[in-house]
């Protein structure tokens, strides 16, 4: 069994935690997203929407308090979008017997937004110095063509930011639950780049709140096994 780990104690271990956009966003964004909807399904989902508000408010937090949680730009930028209330599917008539759900989906929504304004109060949005703005350039060059394609502009640049701030002595956690960024980083690791190692530079899968984190072990050890790209909170 893979042993979880929770942010507390990866922030004994880790410089800088980098997050992705899919180890912040909940449940209700994922049925927005695939439209999939019933009574029950709303339901079932209320206790982990209530975990994700608590874990939304403990990185509210641990902002507020300086702690090393950051996001690039690129993933600040989709933090601060919004999916299609999956509300506005029900009747009218039937909206009565959702309102539990409604008002925490709601409120939900106001935390993300709290956490992107945190983000960017508390200069959480990477900067890169100049030093670290060199390294990012010479990785790009010299990784960009061997990525997998599935990778998005900002999956991309979440990993070569992490390489880059990693090269320069610092102790970084990629938090994410994308396999190809997954997949990406193992290549890395594997041909030894910059000399980086896990002790260093390690992936860890966001799975239901602060507390329940899994490190990306690599699909080539036969006593590892690499999960589902969307751990879903359910």
């Amino acid at each position: 069994m893979n042993e979880n780990y929770g942010l507390d104690r990866i922030l004994k271990d880790y410089d800088i935690l980098l997050f992705d956009t899919n180890v912040i966003f909940g449940p209700f964004d994922e049925l927005s997203l695939y439209g999939q909807f019933d009574h029950n399904s709303m339901c079932d989902k209320r206790d982990s929407l209530r975990l994700n508000i608590d874990y939304t408010r403990y990185l509210q937090k641990g902002v507020q308090e300086g702690k090393p949680f950051f996001v690039t730009s690129l993933i600040h930028r989709e933090l601060q979008r919004h999916g299609n209330n999956p509300f506005k599917k029900i009747k009218k008539s039937k909206r009565k017997q959702f309102s539990p759900s409604l008002s925490m989906y709601d409120t939900r929504s106001s935390e993300r937004d709290r956490l992107a304004a945190y983000f960017s109060n508390y200069n959480k949005v990477v900067s890169l110095s100049e030093t670290e703005t060199e390294s990012y350039k010479k990785v790009r060059g010299d990784l960009e063509r061997g990525l997998d394609s599935n990778l998005s502009e900002a999956d991309r640049d979440f990993l070569f930011t992490g390489i880059a701030l990693a090269l320069n002595r610092r102790k970084v956690a990629l938090l994410s639950n994308d396999i190809p960024i997954l997949d990406s980083y193992e290549g890395i690791i594997e041909r030894n780049y910059g000399g980086l190692k896990e002790n260093v530079f390690w992936f860890f899968k966001g799975c239901r709140g602060k507390d329940y984190f899994l490190p990306g072990y690599f699909r080539g050890r036969k006593d590892k096994e690499v999960h589902s790209s969307r751990v879903v909170i359910h």
